[in-house]
């Protein structure tokens, strides 16, 4: 899971062009994101899909977790 603390999340939208964290699929420029509908959140596209948590109130910057 890929954890983003608040300015990490605000910068991580801007780049795709949205002011706030969308909570359902929006139309988005970069394919690097996709929306799973099933667990209604954001999934991060590299060789497997990652989940995304934003606005972690834990973290002040990136934090990777894995298992």
């Amino acid at each position: 899971m890929i954890r983003l603390g608040r300015e990490h999340s605000r910068l991580f939208w801007a780049e795709r062009g949205y002011s706030y964290i969308p909570n359902k699929q929006v139309f988005i420029r970069s394919d690097d994101v996709v929306w799973d509908e099933m667990e209604r959140r954001w999934l991060y596209k590299s060789r497997i899909l990652v989940p995304m948590r934003f606005n972690d109130p834990r973290i002040i910057g990136i934090a990777v977790e894995a298992s």
